[in-house]
Formats: C-alpha cells, sequence, structure tokens
C-alpha cells in the first residue's frame, strides 16, 4: 500500500495551498474569464495572458490584473513546475472563469515538450480534482479533496489493470478505505493477489492524516481503533485471508474457503459443508501473528467426519439400512447436479444485473437501479484470462478497459447514444500502437452484455464483480470476435471492424507516428499518410468512398518527392518517379503498361535474360528481395539504408514490369 499512501499524502499537502490568491483580486474582476499561457524554460515562468468578460468577448486588463507575481495567482502553479518539473520544459494552459462573481474556478493543465499532457487541475472555492499522467499521457492516478462532504478520494492504476489502488478518507466518520492489488502487497505475491481494507480512528483530521497515512505506508497500526484487511487470489475468488485489528494490534487471523456450490460436488463436500472454514497455522504472504479457527472446526470434524468402528455382534441389516440411505443420497445428488450443470446451462441468466436497451442508449441495471460504479468483468478459462473494467453512470459505460496478457484496450467514452463516440488507445505492455477517434459501433461487451451465454460454463456475480468461468479460451474468442484471436488483440482489424467516422492512427515504438487513415460511413475516406521514424512525411494516398482516387505521392527521407502515382477509381492510371539529388525525372509509366525506358533494363536489374521463365524469375525476385530487404539495413548507415530502398523500389517495378509484359 506504501504507493498510494505516498501519492495521497503528496496531495494532501498540495491541498492546503490551493487558492492561496488574494480575494481582492477577484473582487475586482467583472464577471467573466482569464486565460493564461504559460511556459517554464530553464525554471523561469513566462506567460500571456488574455481577459475576457461574460460574453466572452476580449476586454483590456486595468487595476494590475496581468501583474501576476504580486497578486499571487500563478504561485501554486510556479511551486508545481520548480517542484515537480525542475529542468524540464513545460507548458501550462490556465483558465479561470468568475461566475457568478467571487466564486472562480480555475482549470490548469500541464504539458511536456511534447505537447503530452502530464496534469491536469480543477479547483473551486471547495473541490480540488486531480489528474496524473504519465509520459505517454495515459492516465495514472486521479484525487479528489471535497471540503463540503470533508472527504478525500484517490486512485492511481497502470495501463494492463495489473495494478490498481482506490483509498477514500472520511473525516466525518473517522474512516479510511483502500482496495488495491499486487503492486501495493509487494513483489513476493503473485499477479492475481488483491487486498481490500477498512480502518477507523478515534478521532481523523487534517492534522493527524499525514501521520496516519505515513504509519499505515509502513504497516505501523498504532493509530488504528479497529480494522480488516482482506487479502484475494483473483484466480481463487472464493478464497481470501481476512486481519482484524483492535486498538493498533493484529487480533485475529483468518483464511476462508467458500468455493460455490457450482463447482466440484462430492457426498462427503455435502454432510460437511458447515466446514467452510478451513484452518491455516500462516499464510502466504508472510505476516506474523496469526490466529487459526480450530476448536469449532476440529469438534465438527470429529462429529461429521468420524464413526464409531461396528463391533462384530451388530446385525447385517445394519450396513444393508445404511448402504440403502447413502444410495438414495447419492441419486438425489447425480439428480441435483444433471439440473445444476445440464439443465440451468441452456438458460443461464445474471441474477442480479440487467441489460437494457433504453432506445437512445443501451443501459445496465443492479437489482433494479441504474448503475452509478464500476464492475469488474473476470473471464476465467484453462489457459489465459481476460478483465474487462467499465465504469458507469446512469446505467451506461463512460470508461472501458480490456486486458489480457500485456495486449490492452482504453476506451475513453464522451457520448453514447446507439453508437459510440470516444478515443481509443491500444497498447502491448507500454507501447502505444494504436489511437482512433470518433464515432464507433457499440458492441454489446461494451457495456457488459456477454454473448452467447451457452458458451459459459458457470458464473458469479457479487455487487462489485462478476466472474465467469469459461471451458476454454476458443469460447472467449468467440464471445469477442474480432478483437481476440489467438490469446492476443487483433488491434487493426478490431478498430477497421467498429471505425464509422473518424481516423486510425499507428505509432512506432518510440511514439512517433507511423500512419494516419481517416474513415467516413465504415470506409477509408480522405488522405491517408505515413511517416518515417523521424516523423517525416512518406506516403499519401487520396481515398473516397474506400477507393484509391486522386494522386498518390512518395517522397524520400529528405522531403523530396520520389513517386507520384494518378489514381481513377481505384484503378493505377501511371506515374512518375524521380531522383533523390535534383529532384529530375527518372521515367515515366503508362496505363498501356510500356515504358520510355527500354525494357532490357529491367533483366538487368534483376540478372536475368529474356529466355527466363515465370517460375525462374519469380525465384530470382525472391532472391533479390531477400539480399535488399530494408529490414536488414535497420541497423546500417543512413546511405546504405536509402541505397536498399531505392534497390528494392527498382526491384519491384522490374519484377512487376516483367511479369505483367514479357513472361
Amino acid at each position: 500500500m506504501k504507493k498510494i499512501f505516498l501519492i495521497l499524502t503528496l496531495f494532501f499537502v498540495f491541498c492546503l495551498s490551493i487558492f492561496a490568491s488574494p480575494a481582492d483580486f477577484f473582487k475586482s474582476y467583472p464577471n467573466g474569464s482569464i486565460e493564461i499561457d504559460i511556459k517554464w524554460k530553464n525554471d523561469e515562468l513566462y506567460y500571456n495572458s488574455y481577459f475576457y468578460n461574460a460574453n466572452h468577448n476580449k476586454i483590456n486588463a486595468k487595476q494590475n490584473w496581468d501583474d501576476f507575481k504580486t497578486n499571487g495567482l500563478l504561485d501554486d502553479i510556479y511551486n508545481i513546475l520548480n517542484k515537480n518539473y525542475s529542468n524540464k520544459n513545460m507548458t501550462v494552459s490556465v483558465l479561470l472563469n468568475i461566475l457568478p462573481k467571487n466564486k472562480p474556478t480555475m482549470t490548469s493543465k500541464y504539458y511536456n515538450s511534447n505537447n503530452i499532457l502530464l496534469k491536469e487541475i480543477i479547483e473551486d472555492k471547495f473541490i480540488v480534482k486531480q489528474k496524473t499522467y504519465d509520459e505517454y499521457g495515459n492516465l495514472i492516478s486521479e484525487a479528489e479533496k471535497n471540503e463540503k462532504k470533508n472527504t478525500y478520494h484517490i486512485k492511481t492504476y497502470d495501463k494492463n489493470l495489473k495494478s490498481y489502488a482506490e483509498m477514500e478518507v472520511l473525516f466525518n466518520k473517522n474512516e479510511i478505505n483502500f482496495k488495491g492489488n499486487k503492486e501495493d502487497l509487494g513483489y513476493y505475491v503473485s499477479d492475481s493477489y488483491a487486498i481490500e481494507s477498512h480502518y477507523t480512528f478515534k478521532k481523523l483530521n487534517q492534522k493527524n492524516l499525514s501521520k496516519i497515512l505515513s504509519n499505515l505506508r509502513y504497516y505501523n497500526y498504532e493509530d488504528v481503533v479497529s480494522g480488516y484487511e482482506k487479502i484475494y487470489d483473483n484466480n481463487k475468488p472464493f478464497e481470501y485471508t481476512e486481519k482484524t485489528y483492535k486498538n493498533g494490534k493484529l487480533v485475529d487471523t483468518k483464511k476462508y474457503t467458500n468455493t460455490p456450490s457450482t463447482n466440484t460436488i462430492n457426498f462427503k463436500n455435502n454432510l460437511n459443508d458447515i466446514n467452510t472454514k478451513t484452518k491455516s497455522s500462516t499464510n502466504n504472504l508472510s505476516v506474523s501473528n496469526n490466529y487459526n479457527i480450530t476448536n469449532n472446526i476440529d469438534k465438527e470434524s470429529n462429529n461429521l467426519g468420524t464413526s464409531t468402528p461396528l463391533k462384530n455382534e451388530e446385525n447385517n441389516s445394519s450396513y444393508i439400512i445404511l448402504i440403502f440411505i447413502i444410495s438414495i443420497l447419492v441419486l438425489i445428488l447425480i439428480i441435483n447436479i444433471y439440473k445444476l450443470f445440464f439443465k440451468k446451462n441452456k438458460e443461464k441468466k445474471l441474477k442480479h444485473f440487467e441489460y437494457i436497451d433504453l432506445g437512445d442508449r443501451k443501459a445496465v441495471r443492479y437489482k433494479g437501479n441504474l448503475l452509478n460504479s464500476s464492475i469488474n468483468y473476470k473471464f476465467l478459462c484453462n489457459r489465459k484470462n481476460i478483465l474487462l473494467f467499465i465504469v458507469y453512470k446512469n446505467g451506461s459505460p463512460t470508461s472501458i478497459k480490456f486486458s489480457v496478457s500485456n495486449y490492452y484496450i482504453d476506451i475513453d467514452i464522451k457520448k453514447l447514444t446507439n453508437n459510440l463516440e470516444a478515443k481509443i488507445n491500444c497498447y502491448i505492455g507500454t507501447y502505444k500502437i494504436y489511437v482512433s477517434n470518433g464515432k464507433f459501433k457499440f458492441l454489446d461487451w461494451m457495456y457488459g452484455n456477454i454473448e452467447p451465454k451457452s458458451e459459459i460454463n458457470n458464473f458469479v456475480e457479487t455487487e462489485k464483480e462478476v466472474f465467469y468461468y469459461l471451458k476454454s479460451f476458443s469460447y472467449l474468442e468467440n464471445i469477442f470476435s474480432p478483437i481476440l484471436s489467438e490469446e492476443t488483440l487483433n488491434f487493426e482489424e478490431f478498430l477497421n471492424f467498429i471505425i464509422l467516422d473518424g481516423t486510425i492512427e499507428e505509432y512506432y515504438k518510440n511514439g512517433k507516428i507511423l500512419m494516419r487513415t481517416p474513415f467516413k460511413n465504415g470506409l477509408k475516406n480522405g488522405k491517408m499518410e505515413a511517416f518515417y521514424e523521424s516523423g517525416k512525411i512518406k506516403v499519401e494516398i487520396p481515398y473516397n468512398r474506400g477507393v484509391v482516387d486522386g494522386i498518390a505521392k512518395e517522397y524520400f527521407e529528405s522531403g523530396r518527392l520520389a513517386k507520384e502515382i494518378h489514381y481513377k477509381n481505384g484503378k493505377e492510371m501511371f506515374y512518375k518517379s524521380y531522383f533523390d539529388n535534383d529532384n529530375k525525372q527518372e521515367k515515366e509509366k503508362y496505363s498501356n503498361g510500356y515504358s520510355k525506358d527500354n525494357p532490357n533494363r529491367y533483366y538487368a536489374i534483376l540478372g536475368v535474360n529474356k529466355n527466363i521463365t515465370k517460375d525462374e524469375l519469380k525465384k530470382a525476385y525472391y532472391e533479390l528481395v531477400k539480399k535488399y530487404h530494408p529490414d536488414k539495413f535497420e541497423n546500417s548507415s543512413k546511405t546504405e539504408k536509402d541505397k536498399a530502398e531505392n534497390m528494392m523500389k527498382d526491384i519491384n517495378e522490374a519484377y512487376e514490369y516483367l511479369m505483367k509484359n514479357f513472361i
């Protein structure tokens, strides 16, 4: 828990200085807004300010409004930059709204030199909200201080859901609640472990919060009046270890096993269902002072699990009666198993979750009410597990995170009707591979409605989680087609399948854009662009309703034009290609297939004679491709790379020309 306790402590310190600026400044300013553009360079702050009235008409500054160094309005921003971004170049965008008068709200966004958002703060007189992002622009923490409710709330998580933590501080109840998983427990447990804890204190306030958090951070419970910690293994969701604290001390440790009745059932377990609590001398997390619940369990085990040996003088009829009773019970058990595993599987349905169509949007009810919380959907099978994390508001999703292995998708929903307006980020590990903005098809699994139910072996639901158990991974592929295949996520196929209007962007591992493709009505439409890893334009291809139409252009990395290809309704008409040095035209090819150059040149490029057969030409071509493919020159000099790239262009052109016209 060290990480989130540290982040909350830092956020707590930050909140103490919010809106320390003089109130006189706001009294002197009319209803309206102020925009401030800030540059942070060489640990110095520079800014430009713009002033607007309530109608957003620009007005001139009066009464030293723009002297922010004197009135102290930028002190907090300066302190944040100086403390967190020393020796870095940053920009900050600030919007200060004063509507109605004397009730200001401030939004400040912090960007790095690559224009990636790193921090966002929204603050007013009573509430402070802060979001923090990593160097790739991925949200890693959210925090909120609410003075009216006298609460703090903070969340931290990484991109693939392997590390998640959430904490709530309730001063009015003297409580701290926490949820988290592996990273917050330490690296000596598996990825699947999670923790849930609750602590109450004699008197919790802002003065002692930092001390209490610091103590909890280092597993010091001296301030805790009462509390508990539950530690789960998500691979065994019905088993957990519970630790109980009283007056600063660990007083009890219990290990629970609560396997659902829908799992393997046998006659002995049916008789001994009272023994759901099993004893454990130590738990797997190396916690000292464990206590075992043994007495009652041992007594029950003795009563239910043993019998007095039959004496020789007992009548044989006792055996017959006992066998008859056991046979009847086994028969009843078999009938129940049949009903449980075969009959009910035909009409699988969650008990408390209801997935509905409201006409203008899809929504979820939980126990009759529209959901306003987050739900973890976990799909467990024999090889891989899938995590689907959905945040709901008024029953509909606002955020979706989908993860399998180190592949994951993050969907930030902007607007939801029968379609989806959103930003979709796709990652492999820490590398951003695809980003798509626009309007998309809304699929059933995106709001938790999982079909087909017939392929689900079993499921268990709680208020915060739904566990699905499946027979094999192939069933998951059927449920999540086309996104899931062979235990990976097919980003490109998935985005092309669901996009209606917008763009799909593909990226190199260094974060530079590789390709940008526009779409309209589900078809490529507009200028598709591809880029060199340096960021310079490489290819431009015009699309109209899914087909190439217009002039496609290819560029050398120097920026000079390499080739122009003229298309009409998807058909290539002719092309021109150029040298890199002086932009001199090298050759021109028309739609009839003949070149102005001597065709013998193409035989020379491929190193073949005029009597070559088609199979021999293919073999010669593939050998040259192996020799000059750009991937083989990845670590070579720029000159060698350019030479190989130009050679490949000539090889491809010669092969295409000879195959079409002379073989």
